[in-house]
């Protein structure tokens, strides 16, 4: 098993490069109002670069720390898996049983009141009686209960409203993507911006 780092050591680590980031966000906050031509940006841009390599030098530090953590949790993981697997699969099983056993009592005793009321109504009250007889009780065992939900499927999606259908958005982007303002799709707005890249300093 593999060993557990100090946890109050990395929580220092963690809170003085906090610091030290909390202190450059302030001196950025004040100092991006400021860039305005080409010039601003060639000066600040050496800064930019050195907050990228904050970042990958505090994403290296972070993995260091928990890949032993993750590969420990991955491990104890699978041990307890083939269990767990198992026991979804049975109450999936089970409750799929139950609900269409449920599903049917439901349905069989909606008959079986109509068969009653249309009984009654020809003034058969024998028929009645022995056809609400047939009514089971719906009420959950204990440690169990029943919700009424309900499902849906597509038979004509040419009729569907227009406020229940939903814009696909990842074509969408892979279209803006490849023809920019080029080729518009009627409905959307293609607006260009500018997409800033910046290398880590080593």
């Amino acid at each position: 098993m593999t060993e557990i780092v100090n946890k109050a050591e990395v929580a220092a680590e963690a809170q003085r490069e906090s610091a030290g980031a909390g202190a450059a966000l302030e001196e950025i906050r004040g100092m991006a109002a400021m860039v305005r031509s080409s010039e601003d940006i060639a000066a600040v841009s050496p800064i930019l670069q050195h907050i990228k390599g904050d970042m990958k030098r505090l994403k290296e530090r972070k993995e260091r720390i928990t890949r032993p953590l993750n590969e420990a949790l991955k491990e104890i993981r699978d041990f307890f898996r083939p269990a767990e697997q198992r026991l979804e699969e049975a109450e999936v099983l089970l409750k799929s049983a139950i609900g269409a056993a449920q599903k049917a009592i439901y349905e069989q005793n909606r008959i079986a009141q109509q068969q009653t009321q249309m009984a009654l109504q020809q003034g058969d009250v024998r028929l009645a009686a022995q056809v609400s007889g047939a009514i089971q009780g719906t009420e959950a065992p204990q440690g169990l209960s029943f919700r009424e939900r309900f499902s849906y499927r597509v038979v004509n999606a040419a009729i569907i409203p227009r406020e229940f259908l939903m814009p696909d958005d990842k074509r969408i982007k892979e279209h803006v993507s490849k023809y920019g303002m080029a080729n518009p799709i009627p409905g959307i707005a293609v607006e260009p911006e500018v997409q800033v890249v910046a290398k880590a300093t080593k």
